[in-house]
Parts: C-alpha cells; structure tokens; sequence
C-alpha cells in the first residue's frame, strides 16, 4: 500500500535537492574573466619597458604573496628566467602578443594554482 507512495516520495525529494543544485550553478559569478572594461587594451601595444615591468612585478608578486614559494620552485631560477623572458621582449606587443611569453613564467611556480590570466592589467 505505500511501496507506490514511496516511490514517487523519494523520487520527489531527490529532484527538490538536486535540481537547486543545478539552477544555481549557472551564475555568472563562476566565470574567472569577467567583461573587458575597454577593447583597447586588446589592440594597444605596450612599451618594452612596460613588459620588463610587468614581468618583474609579476615575479616580485609572486614572492611577496605565495604561501610558500621555495617549497615548489627555486626563486633564483625564477628570476633567472624572468631576465630570459625580458630578453624575448625586443619591441612593441600587444597583449595577448605578449601573454605568449610572459605566460611561460606561470608553469615555472610548479604549485598547480599560481597563473597570469590575460588580458587583464
């Protein structure tokens, strides 16, 4: 007499928990590249200098908020590289021309997380 019952309950109650579940994970707020604020910097080519900066303020962030650094890498090969990447940079680029090296640096961390997303300043 309640088998039937049951049946369509427990169903019921696996549908009012899942399906939440899969509505609320649609948002926006899961995206890690929101909008870029001007197309321009798509476009635009930065400076040599700007890119030796970049690249040495990618380093010196790294250095100054990873957890713990010297546990996955050696900061001294890290910044031997990053004068390799700045050697590679012999004029003007654009940002996404530029990512291509500069990229290069995020599989240096060997931590699994620490990354350069482009195009963002």
């Amino acid at each position: 007499m309640f088998k039937p019952f049951l049946k369509s309950f427990n169903k019921s109650v696996i549908m009012a928990c899942v399906l939440p579940v899969l509505v609320a994970c649609q948002g926006s707020h899961l995206e890690i590249m929101p909008d870029i604020s001007d197309e321009t910097l798509l476009t635009q080519k930065l400076t040599v200098n700007q890119m030796h900066q970049d690249i040495d303020a990618l380093l010196q962030g790294a250095i100054e908020r990873h957890p713990n650094l010297g546990k996955y890498t050696q900061v001294s090969e890290l910044k031997s590289y990053t004068d390799t990447l700045k050697s590679q940079v012999t004029r003007p680029l654009m940002r996404t021309e530029f990512y291509k090296i500069v990229g290069q640096l995020s599989h240096k961390f060997n931590d699994g997380h620490a990354f350069l997303i482009w195009p963002y300043q």
